[in-house]
């Protein structure tokens, strides 16, 4: 099925709305943190975003689930088991050339993973692309709700802050602990990562 995706954006913030012919499925803004120096937003300048040609605006979005990548450090291997993967998931798709094509696992305390950046997610100057690492800090969240339901479901509320630009020289290492994931107050069938 045909998706339309329209783009918005001003200096410092894209926004994002991919929609069938029906509804919408994704409503999504991007923006910089606060800097901590200044106080205030600094220019967005993600390699994969600032190759987008931009469209019409369009705004809100939702705050959620809380991850971290970083780029230096060890993960046990004990016991770990390859996670399921697709043919054209963004996130694990084997056959989507665009895509981060990740190989996440999951043992008795986490879900996680390395991922080496291709070149497509790299910007020129070292940097890597902020919409890699919250594809794989989504795809590690969706994974942690799916092991604690024993069901597939969707991210419905991602929020993810970078203090600063990563570097894509290196494997990423994402993950995220099985026993911090908790049901929602008040609604079980949303969980959430903490």
């Amino acid at each position: 099925m045909p998706l339309a995706l329209t783009h918005g954006r001003t200096e410092a913030t894209h926004t994002f709305v991919l929609r069938d012919h029906t509804s919408v499925l994704v409503d999504a803004r991007v923006a910089p943190a606060a800097d901590a120096d200044r106080r205030a937003a600094g220019p967005l300048r993600d390699p994969l975003l600032l190759g987008v040609a931009g469209r019409d605006a369009c705004e809100p979005f939702a705050a959620g689930s809380v991850g971290s990548v970083v780029e230096k450090g060890a993960r046990s291997a004990a016991a770990a088991h390859p996670l399921p993967i697709s043919r054209t998931c963004f996130a694990c798709g084997v056959d989507n050339t665009l895509g981060l094509r990740a190989r996440l696992t999951f043992d008795a305390r986490a879900v996680g993973g390395a991922w080496a950046p291709r070149p497509s997610f790299r910007a020129a100057d070292g940097r890597l692309s902020s919409a890699a690492l919250t594809t794989l800090l989504d795809e590690t969240a969706f994974w942690l709700g799916a092991l604690a339901t024993g069901e597939a479901g969707m991210t419905t509320e991602l929020a993810v802050t970078l203090h600063g630009d990563a570097p894509a020289g290196g494997a990423v290492l994402v993950g995220g602990a099985r026993a911090a994931t908790r049901p929602r107050a008040g609604d079980a069938r949303y969980w959430r990562r903490a």
